[in-house]
């Protein structure tokens, strides 16, 4: 027990702090240019320090709601409301075809070659993927879209999605 190591929270670096500065100023619906952040820090936000934008983003979004958008090769955009819901229907087709994929490697594993516990994970998963699949079908969403018209919980939801199987 003596023997743990204490996990520590980073600290922000400099370079963080500076575009987060710059960002947080930026109104909705602007876009500061990559060249000008390059310019900030004096290392390229495109390429080899992509990853202190990135922070930026995320602890600006974590902390102070400001969510931003990448442009190509012209920099990040501040989204306004209906462009962050964009940003979730974009993520839902992602998972929807990550999904399909996973389902599709798992289904084709020969299961009389695995041991119990390892085809009853396989099994657990093709089924978890398949629930992934029904509920991101574009008329299941269309539906839930329906009978959601305020914050739902959960376990409402689960029902609601249970009434399109």
């Amino acid at each position: 027990m003596g023997d743990e190591v204490k996990k520590t929270i980073p600290a922000l670096s400099v370079d963080t702090r500076v575009l987060m500065d710059r960002l947080l100023k930026t109104n909705v619906g602007d876009v500061v240019e990559y060249a000008e952040l390059t310019g900030l820090i004096g290392r390229d936000v495109q390429d080899g320090a992509r990853y202190v934008l990135d922070a930026a983003m995320r602890k600006l979004e974590r902390d102070s709601h400001a969510v931003f958008g990448c442009i190509k090769d012209v920099g990040v955009k501040r989204l306004s409301s209906v462009e962050v819901v964009g940003t979730g229907e974009r993520s839902l087709q992602r998972i929807r075809r990550t999904s399909k994929r996973a389902a599709f490697r798992q289904s084709i594993v020969p299961l009389d070659t695995l041991d119990d516990g390892t085809k009853t994970k396989s099994l657990t998963l093709s089924a978890m993927f398949g629930v992934l699949l029904h509920m991101t079908r574009p008329k299941v969403v269309q539906k839930l879209e329906a009978v959601c018209n305020a914050q739902m919980p959960t376990a409402k939801m689960l029902d609601e999605i249970s009434k399109t199987l």
